[in-house]
């Protein structure tokens, strides 16, 4: 029934007892609703991130129910805000597109050969990857965002890549940082390197594409970059633009198998972009998806900036932030950012 807000059956049957009876303990809810407590516990914080419960003030050991109204109110204001964020991205994507199409269209004349291609499906996209690829005799440059790829994927990969790799095309390939958590991923990008390629990590990567001799890309639009939505474009007018981008990123990436470097202030990249995504008000879920990284990853590197920071609240990891210059911003945008790390919508900091 709450499914739509992150409910499963389980935590929703576990909400449902604390709600009628928020002074049960972990083992009488666990009894109660047959789950072990580690179920339970699992359960109760998901329900404290979600912003239905909150811990006692009085006993760090129970969990107190916010008033439902208030609670899902603010849960379907956040998903609200989220759909209609989706929404905007897209309708300015589309007209992107539209105005790149026109563009090119009258710059290419009547009888071109180079068209705008719209794709749906991973098939689809893979399939014309490789047809561009078997063509391409120069390069190959790839944002490969999200992580951990799909095995599935390399395998598809690996042909095409090698048969660059035999007509001596040059590979360069970015990835997230945290892609080096997935083995399979760790693997395939050492197989580039040894093969004669070149990877490169950063902490975020703006898109999905592939540009085949600076000539023609495949990028993908769907909302979160797996690659299943996608367009082709052709002709360095509109392909500079991203070509541009890559140069860009490639410059500020760190080589497979170099340490990870770490700045000035002892930030690595990856951890800066997390102070950077929070002072935008980002939740810890979006910026998990945009690094590339799991929920508690991300908690757990934010507990560790603030630790660093000596902040035991998210306001004072803000303040200590801005004053020690960690965050880009100047001082005069520094009471906006402290109110964002106060109290984003998901998340709360925790000490382990």
């Amino acid at each position: 029934m709450l499914e739509s807000v992150g409910l499963d059956p389980k935590t929703e049957a576990i909400y449902r007892l604390v709600l009628l009876y928020p002074d049960r303990r972990v083992p009488e809810i666990a009894d109660r609703t047959q789950t072990t407590e580690a179920e339970v516990q699992t359960a109760l914080q998901r329900l404290v991130d979600l912003g239905l419960l909150r811990w006692s003030l009085d006993d760090s050991e129970r969990f107190l129910p916010l008033t439902p109204t208030l609670a899902f109110q603010a849960l379907l204001q956040h998903q609200h805000a989220e759909i209609l964020h989706k929404q905007q991205k897209f309708l300015e994507f589309q007209a992107e597109v539209t105005r790149l199409t026109a563009e090119y269209s009258a710059l290419a004349g009547p009888g071109s050969r180079d068209e705008l291609r719209h794709l749906f499906g991973l098939d689809a996209v893979h399939a014309l990857i490789e047809t561009l690829g078997e063509r391409s005799n120069m390069e190959c440059l790839s944002f490969m965002p999200g992580g951990a790829q799909s095995p599935m994927m390399l395998d598809a990969l690996r042909p095409l890549h090698e048969s660059m790799f035999n007509r001596g095309l040059k590979v360069l390939t970015l990835y997230l940082d945290s892609a080096w958590n997935d083995g399979p991923t760790f693997h395939y990008a050492r197989w580039l390197v040894s093969m004669g390629g070149e990877v490169r990590t950063v902490p975020m990567l703006p898109l999905r594409a592939v540009i085949l001799d600076r000539e023609v890309a495949v990028i993908s639009i769907d909302p979160d970059a797996s690659g299943n939505e996608a367009v082709q474009i052709s002709g360095r007018t509109v392909t500079t633009p991203v070509v541009a981008l890559f140069e860009r990123v490639w410059e500020t990436g760190t080589p497979l198998g170099h340490v990870i470097r770490r700045d000035e202030q002892g930030l690595t990249a990856q951890e800066r972009e997390v102070l950077r995504l929070l002072s935008h008000g980002l939740t810890d879920e979006v910026v998990g998806k945009r690094l590339g990284l799991g929920l508690r990853t991300v908690r757990r590197m934010t507990a560790d900036i603030a630790n660093r920071l000596d902040a035991h609240s998210r306001f004072e990891m803000g303040v200590k932030a801005c004053y020690r210059g960690w965050l880009v911003p100047g001082l005069a945008d520094s009471p906006r950012i402290m109110a964002r790390l106060v109290d984003p919508p998901d998340s709360a900091l925790r000490y382990e």
